[in-house]
Order: structure tokens, then sequence, then C-alpha cells
């Protein structure tokens, strides 16, 4: 089951398929930190959500391989963006992407206020 909707769904499959997919870390930077960057998924979830914005670790690995600093910087993140997002999402290693690409999903649902 997809988050995306179908046309964004055959977008990232094209992407994929092409090979002109880029390192999250390398998309453009929305806001930079020492170990994080935030950046626009360019294949939302957006099925459900109307907001969804990408934090990359920008060191490679997973994230059984964060360091006490790194993790120390994420919860200070968390805290500056917990009002801007309805919620912040890992995905369990079944369905990662990008395996090499520690990144969370940090999103808004489309019914939010209803």
């Amino acid at each position: 089951m997809s988050m995306r909707t179908r046309r964004t769904e055959a977008a990232y499959s094209r992407a994929k398929q092409d090979g002109s997919l880029r390192p999250l870390a390398d998309e453009y930077h929305l806001r930079e930190w020492k170990y994080w960057v935030l950046i626009d998924n360019r294949f939302p979830h957006d099925l459900h959500h109307t907001k969804n914005h990408l934090l990359v670790r920008k060191k490679k690995g997973s994230i059984y391989s964060l360091r006490l600093w790194e993790w120390a910087e994420l919860l200070e993140i968390y805290h500056e963006l917990k009002l801007d997002y309805d919620y912040l999402k890992l995905n369990f290693p079944s369905v990662i992407s990008v395996p090499e690409c520690l990144h969370f999903h940090l999103l808004t649902l489309k019914d939010r206020y209803k």
C-alpha cells in the first residue's frame, strides 16, 4: 500500500527506473543544522497529507549508527518544528526505500482541522 497518490507513485517509479533519483542530502535544503537537513519530498506521501518534508541525516547510515550528539540535535529539531507538522514518521526496514540514507517524514494531514 502506498501513501502516495497514483500519479505521484508513478512518477516515483519512473524516477527509480530511469536513475534520476538523487541522494536525499543533495536535494535543496529548506533548513540546515549541523547533522541534519530539511528538504521537500519530491515524491510526497500526498494521499493523506498536504505537507511532507524530510528530515535527512547528512551522514550515510542507519538509525543504529546515530551518535549521541546526532540524537541530541534531532531532539532539538523536533522541539523546534513540532508545531509545524502533525507527526514525524520513520519507516520500518521492510519499507524503507533509501536504506543508506536515514530520514524522517514530517507530515501534516489533509483533514487536520475537520
